[in-house]
């Protein structure tokens, strides 16, 4: 009866960590995909997910015919495609998470009142990549699609090994998240441009 009168209360704070953690994972997917999104409707929105790494990949097409002459054939053509594909995870999480943590904290300033919020920080980052890793693997499926559709790349989706693929991408995944995180933390602490602007003038009032 001790025992099972001891064990109540720490089920209790278990199950209640675990809904205050899915409630800061649902509430930062939701306040990212809103900052990405509020300046048009959802389905405009869509549509600029779908044009933006096509765009992207275009630029690159267009450089290599020029400068091959415009031959869109050869191994090195396919791997300027499927690199341009894969550069969306890079482009979202690595180089996208930061710059909405110094958004938060420039613009918004509304960081340092997330940061002592009861709730793990971390589990913040990941709520707010979640739709970021969601844009960067629908970049990567309509860039490459596009690449093999139209443009002909060398690529047999029936000869992939997709185990690997996933084992490659679970792995790496991550790697990447960790790094963008740790660039979070450098941006967070990072003095700000306001606080060098106040030398600034201190310096000139001097």
């Amino acid at each position: 009866m001790l025992q099972t009168t001891s064990t109540v209360p720490f089920l209790i704070r278990q199950r209640i960590a675990r809904t205050r953690t899915w409630q800061t994972l649902r509430t930062a997917a939701w306040l990212e995909w809103q900052s990405q999104g509020n300046w048009t409707n959802p389905w405009l929105f869509l549509l600029y997910l779908v044009v933006r790494p096509l765009t992207a990949a275009l630029v690159l097409v267009f450089m290599y015919w020029v400068i091959s002459g415009y031959r869109s054939h050869g191994a090195f053509f396919g791997f300027l495609i499927v690199g341009s594909a894969a550069w969306s995870f890079v482009d979202q999480v690595l180089a996208g998470l930061p710059r909405a943590v110094l958004d938060d904290r420039e613009q918004y300033a509304m960081l340092k009142y997330v940061y002592i919020a009861p709730q793990s920080y971390i589990t913040f980052l990941i709520g707010r990549s979640a739709p970021r890793m969601l844009a960067g693997c629908l970049s990567f499926i309509i860039t490459l699609g596009f690449g093999i559709s139209i443009l002909g790349i060398p690529v047999n989706l029936l000869h992939v090994n997709y185990l690997l693929l996933l084992v490659r991408e679970l792995s790496a995944t991550p790697g990447r998240a960790g790094t963008g995180f740790r660039s979070d933390y450098g941006v967070g602490y990072r003095p700000g441009r306001h606080i060098a602007g106040v030398k600034t003038k201190c310096l000139d009032t001097a």
